[in-house]
């Protein structure tokens, strides 16, 4: 395998969703840290149908329990799990990314972001490519 080319690792296996491009309801979001932290509204920065990207307000070494739940503001999606990293953006807001597991309101989440991968302006973008 001397001269075999390396295909490069990509850790994720589904299309990233601009936080702009997906449904309302998923674009701003409360979440919170352990079990009965304090609610944070955060910004979601892209998401896809296994995981999640948002920016808080809160510096990510304050961040202790890697525990979270998040929760679309009419309540309709709670989910429960662990983040996967927290990387500070400046002092005061960091960015946080989540990998969902299969559980109760993971099928809602997941048709909200298909349907958003296959919104029509997507398709006359890439048919112009």
């Amino acid at each position: 395998m001397e001269n075999a080319e390396m295909a490069p690792f990509e850790k994720r296996s589904e299309e990233r969703i601009s936080g702009e491009q997906i449904p309302q309801q998923l674009q701003t979001l409360r979440v919170s840290f352990g079990e009965g932290g304090e609610s944070f509204r955060v910004k979601t920065i892209d998401a896809s149908v296994s995981g999640i990207s948002f920016r808080i307000e809160l510096p990510a070494n304050a961040i202790r329990d890697y525990n979270l739940t998040i929760a679309t503001d009419d309540g309709g999606i709670t989910l429960h799990d662990e983040l996967v990293y927290a990387k500070p953006l400046d002092q005061e807001t960091s960015r946080v990314s989540v990998r969902f597991t299969k559980q109760p309101g993971l099928e809602e989440y997941t048709r909200l972001i298909d349907r958003s991968s296959d919104a029509p302006d997507d398709d006359a973008k890439n048919a112009t490519r």
